[in-house]
Parts: structure tokens; C-alpha cells; sequence
């Protein structure tokens, strides 16, 4: 979506406080409808243009003449580095981290510092995550789109805004921000509770993240990502679980990473794991490990059948898988 927009000359769009349900409907709408514009000979510009509406406002520029000269971007750049180069200089780092900085001198046992201080990259990112950001219009609007849909009167509008909403929930998930995507799924279902009537359109909505390339891109970046994201990612995989428990159990079977397995481990131990039928069909596995995980997983459901499953994994010929079902087993 914020390609499309870009690509159509469409630089900030802002909501008003006074827009009308029926703006905010028709505006999802016209996001909703994006992706076929291409087919139609139109753009998204055009499309709000012809609504004209009283307040939504947004700023368009020609994408053929939006292009900055070389001398500009030149200057921009040498702006933002200076910026950044401040940021640097005047951030908390040594307050925060007092005892372990020698200002102007060397952190002890590191290297050198080019700008008076160091200190280690995790160090770093957990300030910049403790600062906290600014809230994501897009979020604000997925949240706006699920009062729509829990409060109109109108089911032309509601369909509109499930499709609206379950694409900027993929797109935040695809972006990687788990921690707001779990903040914003606990604040949909606690929609769902306030509105019974409406709540299989929020769970519709919800449930476009139920997709296999979606998941599998996110569950397997948390090997490259920080610790806090594997939790916050659970948080959200949780709200999922049982629509995507297929998915996550072949996921798991792919992931090669100690992180992603581990949030795939945990995740599916929750509560009521996965019943003997959805893992009887990995304990023929010709990967150890495969059986291993399934072995384990096998000894914390409830479905009795998981027993078979126990004595099948308990003649297999690898010891670790036998070791690690007996621990199952006897859980």
C-alpha cells in the first residue's frame, strides 16, 4: 500500500477529527480497491480526487517531476549525516551506561571511540527501543477501521474495511513490527467483546495473517532479529494459533534456527497443542530432529492418541528423539 500511494504522487494523507463514518468508509474503500486500479486505467490519486472529500485531506506531487536534482540530494544527504552525527552526540548513551563509559577515553576493554563514547551494539538498540517511537499512522488507522466495522450500520461498509484492515495487518506483520502488531490484535479482540455481533468480522480480518510465505517469512527473521522480537512475535502467533497450527508445524519442521524453533516450540505448547492427528503424519520423518520436535510436542497435548505417537517415536533409531520422548512422555 505505501508503495502504491508513493508511486501515485501521494506524499501524507491526514484524517480529520470531524471526518464522517461515511468518509472513513469510502476512504477504505479506495485502499481497498488499490491493487486493481492498475487494471482500470486509473490511479489512487484519481480515486480520492473524485470523492472530494471534506476531511480527509491529502498532498500530491507529479512522481515525474518529484525527483530531486543531484546538487539537492547531495545537500539533503550532507543534512541528515550532520543530523544523525548530532543525534549521536547528544544522546543519553552515558548517562544510561555511567559506569561502563570513560567519556573521551576507552570503554573498558573496548576499542577506541570516534565520538568521545562507546558502548555495544545491543546496549545501543535497547535505549533507542526503551525512547520509544512515535504511534504509526497506519496502526491508528487499522484501529479507526475496527470501530468502523464494530459500529456501522452499513454491511457494504463493513465489507470494505475487513479487507482494508486485514491488509494493513499483513503489512505490519511483513514489516516485522511484532510488538505493534500484538498490541493491536489484544485491542481488536477486545473489540470483539464489545461487539459480539460484529466479532466473526474482526476474527475475518484477523485471519488474513493466517498465510504460509507471510508466517514463514516472519518466523524465520526472528534468527536475525533482536530476543525481544521471538516474544513479541508469540504474543501474536498465540492470537493465531488456531487457525495456523498446519502452518506452524511445517514451518517447524524447515526452521533452522535455534530462535525459530524455539518461538514454534513454544507457541504450539501453549494450551491445548496440536491434536495426535496433525502430528501423526511427521513421526515417519526421515529427519531426526523432525520426530524429535514432534515427540516433544506430542507430551504436552491433551489427545490421547498422542499415546501411539510416544510408542512409535519410542523404536525410533536415533537415541536423541528417544531420549527427549521419554522426557515428553513422563511430562
Amino acid at each position: 500500500m505505501p508503495f502504491l500511494m508513493f508511486r501515485d504522487g501521494i506524499r501524507a494523507i491526514t484524517i480529520h477529527r470531524q471526518a464522517a463514518e461515511r468518509e472513513i468508509c469510502a476512504f477504505a474503500r479506495c485502499l481497498a480497491q488499490a491493487t486493481e486500479l492498475d487494471r482500470a486505467e486509473q490511479d489512487l490519486a484519481t480515486t480520492l480526487w473524485e470523492e472530494d472529500f471534506s476531511h480527509i485531506s491529502y498532498r500530491l506531487v507529479d512522481p515525474l517531476l518529484d525527483r530531486p536534482s543531484d546538487a539537492e540530494m547531495q545537500s539533503s544527504l550532507r543534512s541528515k549525516l550532520e543530523e544523525s552525527d548530532q543525534r549521536a552526540r547528544s544522546a543519553e548513551i552515558r548517562r544510561k551506561f555511567r559506569p561502563n563509559l570513560d567519556p573521551g577515553g576507552k570503554a573498558p576493554g573496548g576499542p577506541t571511540p570516534v565520538i568521545g563514547q562507546t558502548a555495544r551494539q545491543s546496549e545501543i538498540d535497547e535505549l533507542m527501543r526503551a525512547e520509544g517511537t512515535e504511534a504509526n499512522p497506519l496502526e491508528e488507522f487499522a484501529l479507526i477501521l475496527g470501530e468502523v466495522i464494530v459500529s456501522t450500520r452499513a454491511e457494504e461498509h463493513v465489507d470494505s474495511s475487513v479487507h482494508a484492515l486485514g491488509d494493513i495487518l499483513c503489512s505490519i506483520l511483513r514489516w516485522g513490527h511484532f510488538s505493534s502488531l500484538a498490541q493491536l490484535l489484544s485491542t481488536l479482540e477486545g473489540l470483539k467483546g464489545a461487539a459480539p455481533q460484529r466479532a466473526s468480522r474482526i476474527t475475518q480480518a484477523i485471519s488474513s495473517l493466517a498465510d504460509m510465505n507471510l508466517l514463514r517469512q516472519a518466523i524465520v527473521g526472528l534468527d536475525d532479529s533482536h530476543p525481544e522480537a521471538q516474544e513479541d512475535l508469540q504474543e501474536v502467533l498465540a492470537v493465531l494459533k488456531q487457525d495456523t497450527t498446519p502452518h506452524l508445524l511445517e514451518i517447524l519442521t524447515e526452521a533452522g534456527g535455534q530462535r525459530s524453533r524455539k518461538c514454534l516450540l513454544n507457541v504450539l505448547s501453549q494450551g491445548k497443542g496440536p491434536s495426535a492427528d496433525q502430528l501423526h503424519r511427521y513421526i515417519e520423518d526421515h529427519r531426526w530432529y523432525v520426530v524429535r520436535n514432534i515427540a516433544h510436542l506430542a507430551g504436552r497435548t491433551d489427545d490421547q492418541k498422542a499415546i501411539e505417537i510416544a510408542h512409535r517415536t519410542m523404536k525410533h533409531p536415533d537415541q536423541r528423539v528417544s531420549d527427549v520422548k521419554l522426557c515428553a512422555h513422563w511430562h
